[in-house]
This record gives structure tokens, C-alpha cells and sequence, in this order.
């Protein structure tokens, strides 16, 4: 059930130009009320106008019911950029998107660690250095793999370690990895940005940044950190207890 409320004349965002929330197309967004603080779903921008964004559920299930001009905060992750917290109200819901306006932008300085978990997760690795059109994982990659172990997971990128030797700049492929039992193995494709010794003799550490992701893939990561972090959370509230 829609209920639109078509006799309010919305302002236009945040009375800003819109050059300055063109960016936020097709971006994935985490929706919060803003009081009481509360998560409400993960969504994808897929349509805006003149005075409102459109937000889609990314699970595919129905949003939620929020009543018109219910005040809200978006975290928004931007490829290439990072996370921007925006705030704004309800314009008006369906049961496949929630449409939003009056959007301000709050914090829009890089924070990728909002959207960064702490993971243990084990995977494999295979350098690409001389696989330039590399289009999957093989049999033979499966027997030449190395071994790693993924301690660091973000929209952008992930920390991992292994006893493969890899050089800033260098392409990898990530596969196998368990980031969550309940859920398909993951597989990713990035560059090596930095390296350092790991904590154990004859270990590395590395920071990896994803290549392009296709939504489907990106949106099943997002998540997942998400779901990881409610229950890091959740640990933390019950432990304090």
C-alpha cells in the first residue's frame, strides 16, 4: 500500500544543486530512523528526481511502513569515495521502495571503516600477474592456489593474510572464502595497494581493493558485513550486561 502525500510541494534536496547528489545513483545505502536510532533495511538507490530518491530493499523482500516526514539518516557507500551519511525524511512508502527527501549532507568526508568488519575467514589465492584476461577460476587454480585467510572485509576492499608473496600493484584473485557459514563462498578480483610482515614468521599481510563488482555480488557482501556487525554488536550489548 502507497500513501504518497501529492498535495505536499517538496523542497528540492537539501536545496542543493542536483550535480551534487547525482553521485548517489545506484549507490547502496544503509536507512536508520533517526530517533529512536534504529536500523530499518539495507537498500540501493536505483531512481531520484528533482526532490526525492528512491530506495530499493537490496534483499528483494518488502521495506517497511514509516510514516510521511519521518526523520532519517542515510549511510551511503560511494564507490571510489566512501561512506556519506546524509540525513533526510519520508516522502512516502510502498511496499518495493521508499521514496526520501529533503536530503542534507551531514558527513561527507571519507569513512570506510563505518562499512569495514573484523572477519577470520579462510580462502584461497592465485597471483594474475600472468593471466591478463583471466576469466575464472580453473582446476588448475584450484591445485595452485595458495592459501589465505581474510581478517578485514569492506565494500571496498579486504585485509588478508598468506605466505604467497605479492608486490603493490599486483592482481589477485581471491576464492573460496567463508565469510559467513550460512552463505555461498565468496570470490573476488583486486590489487595489492600495500603489504607489511604478518605476526607470524613467514606471513604477509595485505590490503586489497576490489575491482568492479557487479550490484549482485556487492549487494550479498553488503549484507552480509551488515548482518557481522549486528551481531559483533550484539556480543558486545550481552557482554556489558
Amino acid at each position: 500500500m502507497a500513501f504518497f502525500n501529492r498535495s505536499k510541494k517538496s523542497p528540492t534536496i537539501g536545496e542543493l544543486e542536483r550535480e551534487s547528489f547525482d553521485h548517489l545513483l545506484n549507490c547502496l545505502c544503509e536507512v536508520h530512523l533517526l530517533e529512536p536510532s534504529k536500523h530499518l533495511f539495507v537498500g540501493r538507490i536505483q531512481n531520484m528526481t528533482d526532490t526525492a530518491v528512491h530506495i530499493f530493499p537490496i534483499s528483494g523482500s518488502e521495506t517497511p511502513i514509516a510514516l510521511h516526514n519521518t526523520a532519517l539518516r542515510l549511510f551511503v557507500h560511494v564507490p571510489k569515495i566512501g561512506l556519506q551519511i546524509w540525513g533526510g525524511s519520508v516522502y512516502g512508502t510502498t511496499r518495493d521502495y521508499w521514496s526520501v527527501d529533503q536530503l542534507i549532507p551531514i558527513i561527507k568526508s571519507d569513512m570506510r571503516s563505518t562499512f569495514r568488519q573484523r572477519v577470520s575467514a579462510p580462502g584461497r589465492l592465485v597471483s594474475l600477474e600472468d593471466e591478463p584476461d583471466f576469466k575464472g577460476v580453473t582446476n588448475e587454480h584450484w591445485i595452485t592456489a595458495g592459501q589465505c585467510t581474510t581478517v578485514d572485509v569492506s565494500l571496498g576492499g579486504v585485509q588478508f593474510t598468506s605466505n604467497m608473496q605479492l608486490l603493490e600493484g599486483d592482481r589477485v584473485h581471491l576464492f573460496d572464502l567463508l565469510l559467513d557459514p550460512t552463505q555461498p563462498r565468496f570470490e573476488f578480483t583486486g590489487t595489492v595497494r600495500w603489504s607489511r610482515d604478518g605476526e607470524k614468521k613467514g606471513e604477509y599481510k595485505y590490503g586489497c581493493s576490489f575491482e568492479h563488482m557487479p550490484h549482485v555480488i556487492e549487494d550479498r557482501l553488503c549484507a552480509i558485513i551488515l548482518k557481522l556487525q549486528r551481531e559483533a554488536i550484539a556480543r558486545e550489548e550481552k557482554v556489558a550486561r
